[in-house]
């Protein structure tokens, strides 16, 4: 009866564990999905081609985040008049310089800001496909 149980138990395990793996819906990496490091190029993007601020400080990635989300206006240009932010396109490509948690600090890599630094969450960074090149 013991043994019955203990395979009962680890049988309820796996089918919990497949079970929250399907939900997370959890897959490996791939070349053109993971997670970013140091030195990587990436790509600026979102769900909405908007354009993405970038905060001169890390401290003011989540609140430049929410400004985005709200699509406040008044507060993106007040960061661009103090020079706390400034604007990229989707589609810039940017090489990451610092990783710090949810925040990344990135070089901008093409367009009229090559050069310039900025700290962005990682919701707005994907990795460069093959096919993409800077």
């Amino acid at each position: 009866m013991n043994k019955f149980l203990a395979l009962l138990v680890i049988l309820a395990g796996f089918v919990i564990l497949f079970g929250v793996g399907k939900a997370w819906k959890l897959k490996p990496e791939t070349p053109e999905n993971h997670t970013l490091h140091k030195g990587e190029v990436a790509v600026l993007t979102t769900t909405t081609g908007q354009a993405i601020w970038l905060a001169e400080a890390k401290d003011q990635t989540r609140s430049l985040q929410s400004a985005m989300g709200k699509q406040d206006r008044l507060a993106l240009e007040k960061a661009e008049i103090a020079q706390t932010a400034f604007p990229a396109t989707t589609g810039t490509q940017v090489r990451v310089k610092v990783e710090d948690g949810s925040r990344y600090q990135v070089e901008i890599l093409d367009g009229l800001a090559a050069g310039k630094l900025g700290w962005v969450e990682f919701e707005y960074l994907r990795p460069i496909r093959p096919s993409e090149t800077h």
